[in-house]
């Protein structure tokens, strides 16, 4: 707490501004949790799936970007790279 002038000023520090992003993140996990086990089904059944069929599911099923990065990450990256 910093006193500016009479009126007291709050500020989070660098290691609270961690904490809080990654409370906001795991929260939009918890609101996407059926979403997410549907994609772990999908990526531990035994049919054959095509490269781009698991980035197609995670696109549909969830409209978070910050969660879409996560469960992307390099599969995306990677098919982007291998596209013509």
């Amino acid at each position: 707490m910093v006193r500016v002038q009479g009126v007291e000023k709050h500020s989070l520090t660098s290691f609270g501004k961690v904490v809080y992003v990654t409370q906001v993140l795991i929260g939009k996990a918890k609101d996407n949790l059926w979403k997410l086990r549907a994609i772990d089904s999908f990526e531990s059944s035994d049919r054959g799936m095509a490269a781009e069929e698991p980035i197609e599911i995670v696109e549909k099923l969830i409209v978070d970007d910050d969660l879409k990065k996560i469960l992307l990450g390099r599969k995306q990256t990677n098919l982007v790279e291998k596209r013509p």
